[in-house]
């Protein structure tokens, strides 16, 4: 190692006693102390380094195509910093706005700028907006997002002593609430809730004031109450006049279930009118036509078909090789005999089953595919018979011209007896048959197949209980991802509801004469959009104000995902929590003042009760809504699973998510089921070696064209691991995975000395950005190292020393290295050499970055922040490093870059907009081999930067990067909660949640009941929002020259607390320290460690939901 050309600092750097990393407050006081070739660098070091010039001085840039001055304006600055207004988009501003407004997982529906719903991906229709489709509604484009329903509200208006509500004429006064009612609406987006300002109404006297609000419910850390298919619209109406006025409120709502169907189906359409006494709305959903007893008079609602599946044959399962996982599990089943496969038979692979009609799905079951002379049974497990009938499919198959000599058959036994049989009639062919079961609801049963034959062969398919008489159910297409319902409510004792109208301008039509029928049922065909209505009546005397809400809820439960490492019908996590959306809305209306509460308490706390500037709050969260798109998937087993855009790069992708920060800590139950249910499962991701393979399925193969292994995601799943350890309320979970987490990490360390010697560092294959590189970085390099730090401090909880110590040799080993090999005076670079022959596929030499400066050279220091590791290379590398990356990549106009650099991948930002780009090249041209997809601005990167330049106490860099994306996504242009890469709602964005962690300086262990903070600015007066395992609340600090207060103050669930860490100015020393808890004084000892001070409790506590812990100093 040549220390002229590559310097550090050891001696001035020590490792701390509490977090383990390496901090740059030890130096020695005289140079007398050094060694003299320490001494003399150490004269050279201090001689370069000044605030702009880290380490070394700047090489000269004046050629490169990012200015290395920025010339920000002064106005431009001073909006980094200021609070700000709440903001409220009008007029252009709100022309491309959609924010999702839906459960977690639901589906995706949005509000649009004028308080309209749009998009409507509800109906699993497997939506994709992968840019290379080119679609002009999705992606980086200027569009206003579309709605396919005939869906709205509005609001008619008449004096109290005149009843009639008409079109405007005289007294009476009707308006749609959108922009076609209303010329300046106000919206205010501060996801989850939208609000709607209803102003410049389009009739001259208009007698009211409207305020609208939208959302659906979303409590952090109550993953359940924030999964509803629901959203919640609420209308408060102000009578501004000097009479009194009757108000009505109206919403229509289209039955849309099997929205893509035409007049092939049999099915029809039915809307009915629901009630209870609290509330009253519409449910739509289809009927058979089966000569429906009332679809001539229309006044009284058919039954709703309920379903049971008790199987179908398209569970998950792992082959008995291991080697990928498919769907056809027979858990449910005893396999006798050998005319059975011990899985189901995946019939479009099969030969001589692949010309099977009627069959659904993938798999069904077929005998005989072992051969000829085989007989079997397969004997189901016990289950209990709910409903009236039996539903199958069956058929059969000869493999000669033999007759059947013992027809195989299908039986029903109960209490051991056969009670039912049945034998197939079509060969090649499946048919739905039934048996009644009344007489045995309520009773155990077992399902039985035969085949004693050794030439007539069985097929069975979708097994299931309904209520419905077959005849009926055959003609509906109840497995169909499509096929659901719809409910549409007024939570108002007092409302109408109807289901008369064939469009939505026949009811306002109605409304605008005061002449709502209030019809019971109707039906009509598949192919017409009936629309249910429902309407509140509300008298207001002079400046009263009343409020009604209005439910809107859905339910399609039939969701499919077959992607590689998807088992088919994965269904939706609501499934398990409600029948139906009518039930959804009987859930609402009991639960509503906890809900709504609740999650206007969590909007307040985000964007209202915080000294951050307004921005920079509604920057951190809006990405997070990417939760309530179609990016994201919350299965029925509970298991959350992600595309990196809606239909975009399958698979939960670990280098993607290893951006992903607000997941984790708003539902740290969703990122526990990833970790338990792909990462660390060996029916999905783990292999008995450590590896895990980055897209969410099991393959045998290490190639990353099998998404097998790439360095990044793998230290991801370990540093994820540990963040989900202390996002627990105890060590469970990490007692459960430690076994797992541990070889996982020993994988890495096997690849760390597969291609060199084990010593920190990764010198073999590289994954940069999707091109595959070979050779030692500090992309990588970083990541490997905090993710030695998380196993160091999840082998010691575990009380696995031994391991402990090999990570933390490796972690000291590999900084070195680093430090000595691949600083270049401004920043970390990329040491290419190629890759040996065969090392990666097609016998590809990989790519390289040489020189380049990297935008994520130091991810993996960012990690440590977040996890209270310390510092993985010295802080003034560190900072040297951001520093370059701000001067290199980031710049006001990028049209500075493009007028250089061809653009490569994807339109993510246009000329005179700010951003900052994955790599540049300062010191030269680029490697002939150089990676690709790094010139264009991705927010998830940009975030990821910025976070980390807040972290370090570069607030203007930081600041600057995140308010360029700001700017981008301001509405007029871009869809400010949809933020694009390769697809729409991408979920690497979900870093921008990190900096509101970095302005916090937040630290959290939930199972050693440890939390702290440090702002990093507004450091006098500060307050933000925090989120713990079990609560989440307020940080609040303020300062004088000689006291500082600190207070956690708990706003939901609770907080277990055994100690606080906390920071006081530099040259502060606490002399007294005072500690309350909802003002009672509590006994406590503390320890001060520079500006550090640690207080500890000397026995547990707990601070429940709006009790809170003041800490009180006197300097």
């Amino acid at each position: 190692m040549n220390m002229v050309d590559y310097p550090y600092m050891p001696v001035m750097l020590e490792r701390s006693k509490q977090t383990g990393g390496w901090t740059d407050t030890k130096a020695p006081r005289t140079l007398s102390s050094l060694p003299k070739m320490w001494t003399l660098l150490l004269i050279q070091v201090l001689l370069l380094c000044t605030p702009e010039t880290p380490l070394l001085a700047d090489q000269p840039s004046n050629e490169h195509y990012v200015p290395a001055e920025k010339h920000l304006e002064a106005e431009w600055i001073s909006a980094l910093f200021d609070r700000g207004e709440r903001k409220v988009f009008r007029g252009e501003e709100r022309y491309t706005i959609g924010m999702p407004c839906g459960g977690i997982g639901a589906g995706q529906l949005y509000v649009r700028g004028d308080g309209t719903l749009a998009r409507w991906w509800i109906f699993n229709e497997g939506i994709s907006t992968d840019f290379r489709k080119q679609d002009p509604n999705t992606g980086y484009r200027t569009f206003r997002p579309v709605s396919r329903l005939q869906q709205g509200f509005a609001i008619a208006v008449a004096k109290d002593d005149d009843d009639r509500v008409g079109n405007g004429e005289g007294n009476r006064k009707v308006l749609p609430l959108s922009q076609d009612g209303f010329d300046n609406i106000g919206f205010i987006g501060e996801y989850p809730i939208a609000t709607i300002l209803y102003e410049g109404a389009k009739q001259q006297d208009w007698p009211v004031k409207v305020v609208g609000e939208v959302f659906s419910p979303f409590v952090p850390l109550d993953t359940k109450a924030s999964g509803h298919p629901a959203t919640i619209i609420q209308y408060t109406v102000t009578n501004e006049s000097d009479t009194p006025l009757n108000v009505k409120l109206g919403g229509w709502l289209q039955n849309a279930v099997m929205i893509n169907s035409d007049d092939s189906s049999k099915a029809q359409r039915q809307i009915r009118v629901v009630s209870e006494p609290q509330w009253h709305g519409t449910y739509m959903d289809l009927i058979a036509p089966a000569d429906h007893p009332h679809a001539q008079d229309n006044t009284s609602p058919a039954e709703t078909q309920r379903v049971k599946m008790f199987d179908n044959f398209e569970s998950a399962i792992i082959r008995p090789d291991g080697t990928s996982v498919q769907s056809g599990s027979l858990e449910k089943w005893t396999v006798e005999g050998d005319a059975f496969d011990s899985v189901a038979t995946r019939f479009v692979d099969h030969k001589q089953l692949s010309r099977i009609r009627r069959a659904e799905g993938q798999h069904l079951i077929a005998s005989g595919t072992n051969g000829d002379n085989t007989r079997g049974t397969l004997t189901s497990i016990p289950f209990m018979i709910a409903e009236n009938n039996l539903v199958f499919s069956i058929g059969y198959r000869n493999r000669s011209r033999t007759w059947a000599i013992n027809v195989p058959s299908i039986q029903l036994l109960v209490d051991g007896k056969v009670v039912r049989t049945a034998t197939p009639d079509s060969k090649d062919s499946l048919t739905v048959k039934s048996w009644n079961v009344q007489e045995f609801v309520g009773l155990q049963a077992q399902i039985k197949i035969i085949d004693e034959d050794p030439h007539q062969n069985i097929l069975v398919d979708q097994i299931y209980l309904t209520n419905l008489d077959p005849q009926q159910e055959e003609q509906l297409p109840v497995w169909h991802p499509e096929f659901g319902n719809m409910t549409l409510a007024a939570l108002d004792p007092n409302a109408v509801a109807s289901a008369a109208w064939d469009s939505q301008q026949a009811f306002l039509t109605s409304l605008s004469e005061n002449e709502v029928p209030a019809k019971l049922s109707s039906v009509s065909p598949i192919s017409s959009k009936p629309c249910g209505t429902v309407t509140s009546s509300l008298t207001l005397a002079k400046g009263e104000s009343k409020s009604v809400r209005f439910f809107i809820s859905w339910y399609f439960p039939n969701h499919i995902n077959d992607n590689k490492g998807c088992p088919g019908e994965v269904g939706r996590m609501y499934a398990n929590w409600f029948d139906d959306s009518l039930d959804v809305v009987k859930h609402l209306a009991k639960n509503i003042d906890r809900l709504d509460r609740s999650t206007h308490t969590f909007r307040d706390s985000l964007y209202l009760d915080t000294t951050l500037p307004y921005w920079l709050a509604q920057r951190s969260m809006a990405s997070t809504s990417t939760l309530a798109s179609d990016t994201v998937e919350w299965w029925k087993n509970g298991r959350f699973y992600s595309w990196e855009g809606v239909g975009f790069c399958i698979g939960t992708c670990g280098h993607v998510w290893n951006y992903a920060q607000g997941p984790a800590r708003l539902f740290p139950d969703l990122e526990r089921s990833v970790r338990m249910m792909q990462d660390f499962s060996d029916t999905a991701s783990f292999k008995d070696s450590g590896r895990i393979n980055f897209r969410g399925f099991n393959d045998n193969s290490e190639s990353f064209k099998n998404w097998g292994y790439i360095p990044d995601a793998q230290a991801g799943y370990v540093l994820k691991a540990y963040r989900e350890h202390l996002m627990s309320a105890d060590n469970q979970y990490l007692n459960e995975l430690y076994p797992r987490i541990k070889r996982a990490t020993e994988y890495l360390i096997e690849r760390d000395g597969r291609h060199g010697p084990t010593n920190g560092i990764l010198e073999g294959l590289q994954h940069l950005t999707d091109s595959l590189g070979w050779g030692p970085n500090t992309f990588s390099g970083s990541l490997y190292l905090a993710a030695l730090r998380a196993a160091e401090e999840m082998a010691r909880v575990q009380h696995d020393d031994a391991f402990a110590d090999t990570c933390h040799n490796l972690f000291e080993s590999g900084r070195d290295w680093g430090l000595g090999n691949l600083w270049n005076g401004e920043y970390f670079i990329h040491k290419y050499s190629p890759a040996p022959e065969g090392a990666l596929p097609d016998n590809q030499k990989g790519r390289s970055y040489g020189d380049g400066c990297l935008s994520d050279q130091v991810f993996g220091q960012n990690w440590a922040h977040q996890l209270g590791l310390g510092y993985v290379y010295p802080k003034p590398y560190v900072d040297g490093a951001l520093r370059s990356v701000f001067k290199y990549n980031w710049t006001p106009d990028v049209a500075t870059v493009y007028k250089r650099v061809t653009r490569r991948f994807i339109l993510l930002a246009n000329e005179g907009e700010a951003g900052m780009v994955g790599i540049t090249y300062p010191k030269g041209d680029p490697p002939d081999n150089r990676i690709g997809q790094n010139d264009d601005p991705w927010t998830g990167y940009e975030y990821q930067a910025a976070s980390h330049m807040i972290w370090e106490g570069l607030l203007q860099e930081g600041l600057s990067i995140a308010y360029g994306v700001h700017q981008r996504y301001d509405g007029s242009k871009h869809n400010p909660w949809c933020e694009i890469e390769g697809g729409d709602h991408y979920s690497r964005a979900m870093a921008s949640w990190s900096m509101l962690l970095a302005a916090s300086g937040f630290r959290y262990d939930g199972p050693a009941g440890e939390i702290g903070f440090a702002p990093r600015m507004m450091v006098d007066d500060f307050r933000c929002f925090f989120s713990g395992a079990e609560g989440w609340g307020a940080l609040q600090q303020q300062r004088t020259d000689s006291t500082q207060t600190n207070s956690i103050a708990v706003k939901w669930g609770q907080l277990r607390l055994q100690s606080l860490v906390l920071s006081l100015p530099k040259n502060k020393t606490a002399k007294q320290v005072t500690v309350t808890i909802s003002g009672e004084q509590i006994k406590t000892n503390w320890e001060q460690n520079g500006t550090e001070i640690t207080i500890t409790l000397l026995q547990d506590e707990t601070i429940r939901a709006v009790q809170s812990i003041e800490i009180h100093f006197t300097m």
